[in-house]
């Protein structure tokens, strides 16, 4: 009898805001998650494909990287872009629930809907979909705090008297795996703890931590990349005063913690219907949270609160319980890896691995963000935020081996830029030494053998990326 799947995605999750991942200046309170830890398997080394949710999400619901799919920014989701971004092909590639789907199962999505590239998601890969709750209106929000320079607000707190939109996704999940007959792959995808109306928790959780003292000093430490310097300036964080930067840390956190009650729900379900030990659960984040760190907010960089994310997979039972994994993994993975514990073969499509299977673990994973075009923003669905030299927002590029990370500029402004050209702007960081990848290592002497090494086989990875057509882009 195969297992049924359950699907446990957050947009924007920190691993630190998980208590089994731990917290430098308080624990958070995250029972329900920290169970399926401890009667699972918990991945310390998970990286999204893309710091932004559309192209890491394409990227993991295809099994292929950005560049291969030519999905590398928001903008090949939105409506008024379109046909710019869109790659039409005689034969799109197949996501996971169409695959599970072809092997029986019954799949559905709740919440957010797929956030993929836009003539994929057209073709409604879920047999069923309900995105009660995906959105929390900031009308009735109260004590919003916002991030200068982006114009969104961050969080908030929502009122007391008014019930919570996304208490529907747990509500509309639950009442459909009751209902349904045979093995199931059920997503409960939340908007949360994403800036905006997703990062305005009710109470308890919106005063949860306000006693807590969170670090608020923002700062931009010289060594770090231009890249990473350049969206600090765009966002001009140093510039907010450290109640608000306290605040906004406690509604974010007071968010997790919500969400924590939500999976307790799902949990509860499964045990009360005799079906937690024929069900694999799957928890991660399509990208991390900069939250100040480096005097970032928001994502798109490759910093490790940003680019690393929670990855917890329990089968009661079947999978050891407590076993901590520390080999690099990412996205990518998920598709051979459900498919995997489930029996079902994969398309030959799919990259990465099965993380249940005793295969070679990889030597190295990538990322890749922003189209680097000449009209690309650092934002490009506000409009805003330039290269320097008001040039247009950079495609970036990223390689992690086991100890360190490599990332550089790949195209500006619609060209690719030559090996010496000093807007690569390369980044290199001892992921061992230097836990926080502050310190740029590129070019020291010592480092050579590796920085070259790395070049190279980035440089080979994005030799054959996908571009817009001409005819499409004009």
């Amino acid at each position: 009898m195969k297992p049924n799947v359950v699907w446990l995605q957050f947009d924007q999750l920190r691993t630190d805001a998980l208590g089994c991942y731990g917290h430098s200046e308080f624990t958070p309170c995250t029972p329900n998650m920290d169970t399926i830890a401890e009667e699972g398997v918990r991945f310390t080394r998970c990286y999204c494909n893309s710091p932004v949710c559309c192209p890491s999400r394409t990227s993991q619901i295809t099994g292929l990287y950005p560049e291969e799919t030519g999905t590398y920014g928001n903008e090949a989701n939105r409506d008024r872009f379109m046909p710019r971004y869109a790659i039409k092909s005689e034969s799109p590639p197949r996501t996971i629930p169409e695959v599970f789907a072809a092997d029986g199962y019954g799949t559905a999505i709740f919440g957010r809907p797929e956030d993929i590239r836009r003539d994929l998601r057209d073709r409604a890969p879920w047999q069923t979909s309900n995105s009660e709750g995906h959105r929390v209106p900031l009308d009735p929000v109260s004590d919003t705090v916002s991030v200068p320079g982006s114009g969104v607000v961050f969080g908030g707190r929502f009122p007391e008297d008014r019930p919570y939109p996304s208490d529907g996704i747990a509500d509309n999940a639950v009442a459909w795996m009751a209902g349904t007959e045979g093995p199931f792959l059920c997503k409960l995808s939340y908007p949360h703890p994403h800036s905006g109306g997703s990062c305005c928790p009710p109470e308890p959780f919106a005063s949860l931590y306000s006693e807590i003292r969170f670090d608020t000093a923002v700062t931009t430490e010289t060594t770090r990349s231009r890249f990473e310097k350049r969206v600090a300036e765009i966002l001009r964080a140093h510039s907010m005063p450290p109640a608000d930067i306290r605040q906004l840390k406690a509604y974010y956190y007071g968010t997790v913690a919500w969400i924590d009650r939500q999976v307790g729900r799902v949990l509860d379900f499964l045990e009360r219907t005799g079906k937690r030990e024929s069900t694999i659960i799957y928890l991660d984040a399509d990208h991390g949270e900069s939250l100040g760190d480096g005097g970032c907010f928001y994502k798109l960089v490759y910093a490790p609160s940003a680019h690393r994310v929670p990855r917890l997979i329990s089968w009661k039972g079947t999978l050891p319980g407590g076993e901590v994994r520390e080999d690099l993994c990412d996205l990518i993975d998920t598709g051979r890896t459900l498919l995997g514990l489930c029996g079902v073969p994969a398309p030959e499509q799919f990259g990465g691995r099965s993380l249940f299977d005793h295969t070679t673990k990889p030597e190295f994973i990538y990322s890749a963000i922003g189209y680097g075009n000449p009209e690309s923003h650092w934002a490009p669905n506000g409009g805003y935020g330039t290269w320097y030299g008001e040039r247009g927002w950079p495609r970036r590029a990223c390689i992690r081996s086991a100890r360190y990370r490599l990332d550089m500029n790949i195209r500006i402004d619609g060209e690719h830029l030559a090996e010496n050209d000093p807007e690569r702007d390369v980044f290199l960081a001892d992921s061992e030494d230097d836990r926080q990848e502050c310190k740029n290592l590129a070019g020291k002497p010592k480092l050579k053998t590796v920085e070259e090494q790395l070049r190279k086989q980035l440089q080979k990875h994005t030799a054959k990326s996908l571009e817009i057509p001409a005819s499409i882009s004009d």
